[in-house]
């Protein structure tokens, strides 16, 4: 009954997405990926941020539409706190498409991920 909801609440976003863009999203925020032909089992992009002095890892998941823990896990020797004025930061923005038929929604549980294609 609830993942009805979702997925009624998902269908106008679904129907403004073209057939050859899997929409990817998260708790907050979604992200729209194109899938390309010479890396079709990978989306998106690892970039790297600098830090200045006030920031903490939560405010760097809010500005690049991230998890907490998934900045964690890719930084975990940088302090969540206070990482330093300059700090480099991987922004974990690279994902695996599941090994799934690539029409219509995609729940991959493990990874906390909705795929849309």
């Amino acid at each position: 009954m609830r993942i009805n909801r979702i997925l009624r609440a998902l269908r106008p976003i679904a129907q403004a997405c073209s057939f050859s863009a899997c929409a990817c999203t998260s708790a907050i925020a979604g992200q729209l990926f194109v899938v390309q032909p010479q890396a079709p089992d990978l989306i998106g992009e690892l970039s790297l941020a600098t830090t200045v002095y006030e920031e903490t890892l939560s405010d760097l998941a809010r500005a690049y539409d991230q998890g907490y823990k998934e900045l964690r896990l890719a930084n975990p020797s940088i302090d969540p706190w206070i990482p330093g004025d300059g700090a480099e930061i991987v922004v974990p923005n690279l994902y695996v498409i599941p090994d799934a038929p690539r029409d219509g929604i995609v729940i991959n549980v493990p990874a906390m991920r909705l795929y849309y294609f």
